[in-house]
């Protein structure tokens, strides 16, 4: 079992989390990668753990007024798209030993 937490994120984040290079990313998707590093107490990204998976809640790392495949007048309406589980550091340095708000549709990998 890994020493660090689990975290999902989007998966198109994974160089700019972990190899520091954005070049691939805009502005935009920067600025919301680092709002999740900061949202979740990230203190950095070690490696991803396991394959990327579809989550139909992926609008909970994108922003529609960025993405416009995600502008909708429905406020009920679900997005789906491609997620990672990053192995993360916490900034508290604290590790419990469970994963952070997996989701309950996505088997947890007790290896990574």
């Amino acid at each position: 079992m890994s020493e660090y937490d689990i975290q999902p994120g989007a998966a198109i984040w994974a160089s700019y989390l972990i190899n520091g290079d954005g070049s691939g990313l805009v502005a935009k998707e920067i600025e919301l990668a680092d709002q999740w590093l900061e949202d979740n107490n990230i203190a950095f990204v070690v490696d991803i753990c396991g394959d990327s998976y579809f989550s139909w809640s992926y609008g909970e790392y994108a922003d529609p007024r960025f993405d416009p495949r995600l502008a909708s007048d429905d406020a009920n309406a679900t997005y789906g798209g491609l997620l990672l589980d990053y192995e993360v550091e916490r900034k508290d340095g604290e590790y419990d030993g469970q994963p952070d708000e997996m989701q309950e549709w996505h088997d947890f990998d007790p290896d990574c």
